[in-house]
């Protein structure tokens, strides 16, 4: 069974405070060393430009290691229609997994970073 952490804890709450209508039309915001991520949390569902299959592939992998006795990271987040501004350089990228030891902080907002 995986550690619940604190950051772990606090990311999976902020990122899924978008599934609220009240806050819908916010997108997560994701601090990291590399710059700051905007983006939307990909949806389980989400069949998009092979969304699903990455995100298939990933939770497939992380049962192998539970099973062989691994232990996996602290976890990821996999944000969609991502964009990653660094130093005023910007990258878009359709889809996108940010692991948790990545994250400095984590936020959500409206706005264009």
């Amino acid at each position: 069974m995986e550690k619940m952490t604190l950051k772990k804890h606090a990311i999976f709450t902020v990122s899924t405070l978008t599934k609220y209508d009240e806050l819908r039309d916010n997108k997560v915001i994701v601090v990291t060393s590399a710059g700051v991520f905007t983006g939307r949390l990909m949806k389980e569902n989400s069949n998009k430009d092979g969304k699903a299959l990455i995100l298939d592939v990933i939770e497939r992998t992380k049962e192998e290691l539970v099973e062989t006795g691994q232990v996996p990271n602290d976890g990821y987040i996999t944000l969609e229609d991502a964009t990653l501004d660094t130093n005023g350089t910007k990258y878009n990228f359709g889809n996108i997994i940010i692991f948790h030891d990545q994250i400095v902080g984590i936020t959500l907002g409206n706005t264009e970073v």
